[in-house]
């Protein structure tokens, strides 16, 4: 297996320049560019009302009256064909998440058409390669447990039509039915979660602050080793949308917790400090990228303009004050369109003048970033692993960027695609988490 390299270029800053013009110009509805460093405190989010939707003439009901839930409108068409209507937060948020519970009294065969009004797609195929395959690859989910999820596929995908992402045909009766672009994990699922690994005697969790609409920030703290071992620290859902990242997060973390030789060791040497929701607002809203004040999280690792963001800052850096080279790793889960992981290159890392310690340290991240990343390819044969180096003008105000190039500490972001098999992702977390266990044990 070979590791698969892709550089991004200036090139898109040409295409994303029309982009933007013609936005400015108000011809284009399809989202902002939302690359760029976050200086806003807020920004307008377009709500949805939680309600039952029924029919006079239909003994059908469509609720979004749940958490996870993101449904604008839905309405008869004739017959047996409805519309649904999903719209993301705001314009900086392209991901066409939407969800929705459908039942009937009695058996009925529907036609469901999603559309959005706000966002041109025929447009978006049309100016970006990127979205055009991610739509072409998308397919919507259902399940009738909500724990148990299936893909459907979709009968038009609408490809012509600016308003249509798709039409799905559903058969309804007596039972709900979710419809859900992917797995619902909500809040509530990251507490049963962390509900389960805190039977575990080596893991502690704490809350370290609120988020906009006074959620919970949780921290789980797993270590068999005192409180001042060396710590890995991971982050995860910064994104409400990025299912698959939680998928591979969670696996990651039970790798560690698990009852392994290695796993143990590591335990007894390290800590792992994890921060599984940053955005419970935006998870539990339905949201795509943002969070309850419509900012991409992911975008204010440098002003640090919301409380999310700031929560964990001020417990990171209350870690690393303690001793500079304390924290040995940073991860930040997320999902794409395919599986990658994005890498702070060298240039960008070195191209201030720092003390020699300061790049010796610098340098020492990179080339343990790439020893782990080559040993995980090793133990994946007959897959490949794509390795993304992103130009400066890019991923402005990340966590990697504030991890490694304000604090030193060698970082990554993990993106899980989200059309992954979840046994593969499974089977690709864990060989990660082992291998970096294996390597930290051997550098101690």
């Amino acid at each position: 297996m070979k590791i698969r390299v892709s550089i991004v270029g200036n090139h898109r800053m040409v295409v994303l320049s029309w982009i933007i013009l013609l936005l400015f110009s108000g011809c284009l509805r399809i989202p902002q560019d939302e690359y760029n460093l976050n200086t806003e405190h807020k920004r307008h989010v377009i709500e949805q009302e939680k309600r039952v939707y029924s029919f006079n003439d239909s003994s059908l009901f469509v609720s979004n009256d749940f958490e996870g839930a993101r449904l604008i409108d839905f309405y008869q068409n004739k017959d047996k064909n409805y519309t649904a209507v999903f719209e993301p937060e705001n314009l900086t948020a392209f991901s066409p998440w939407f969800a929705f519970k459908i039942w009937s009294l009695s058996e009925q065969d529907v036609t469901i058409n999603v559309i959005s009004k706000t966002i041109d797609f025929h447009l978006i195929r049309i100016l970006s390669p990127k979205a055009r395959n991610l739509l072409d690859q998308f397919r919507p989910m259902i399940s009738y447990d909500r724990k148990n999820w299936s893909y459907m596929d979709p009968v038009n995908m609408g490809k012509k039509n600016s308003k249509y992402i798709f039409s799905i045909h559903v058969l309804t009766d007596s039972t709900p039915l979710w419809v859900s672009a992917q797995e619902l994990i909500t809040s509530q699922d990251y507490h049963e979660w962390s509900k389960k690994l805190r039977k575990l005697p080596f893991v502690k969790e704490s809350a370290i602050g609120e988020s906009v609409q006074g959620r919970s920030i949780e921290e789980l703290d797993i270590t068999e080793a005192g409180d001042d071992a060396d710590v890995v620290i991971i982050t995860g859902r910064q994104h409400p949308s990025e299912v698959a990242g939680f998928f591979s997060l969670k696996a990651f973390v039970e790798s560690i917790t698990d009852t392994t030789e290695i796993a143990s060791a590591f335990r007894k040497k390290f800590r792992l400090i994890v921060f599984p929701l940053l955005n419970p607002d935006g998870v539990d809203n339905g949201f795509g990228r943002c969070n309850a004040n419509g900012i991409n999280l992911n975008r204010d690792w440098k002003n640090f303009l919301q409380p999310e963001t700031r929560a964990v800052r001020d417990r990171i850096s209350h870690i690393l004050h303690e001793k500079a080279e304390k924290v040995k790793f940073f991860i930040d889960f997320h999902s794409a369109e395919k599986d990658l992981f994005y890498v702070i290159p060298v240039d960008k890392l070195l191209k201030r003048d720092f003390t020699p310690a300061r790049r010796k340290r610098r340098e020492k991240g990179d080339e343990l970033i790439h020893t782990w990343l080559s040993r995980i390819q090793s133990k994946l044969p007959a897959d490949h692993l794509e390795i993304s180096y992103q130009s400066s003008y890019e991923k402005s105000g990340t966590t990697d960027d504030w991890m490694f190039l304000e604090n030193d500490v060698p970082s990554i972001t993990w993106e899980t695609g989200f059309l992954t098999d979840r046994k593969s992702i499974e089977k690709i977390a864990r060989i990660g988490s082992r291998e970096l266990t294996k390597l930290l044990l051997i550098k101690e």
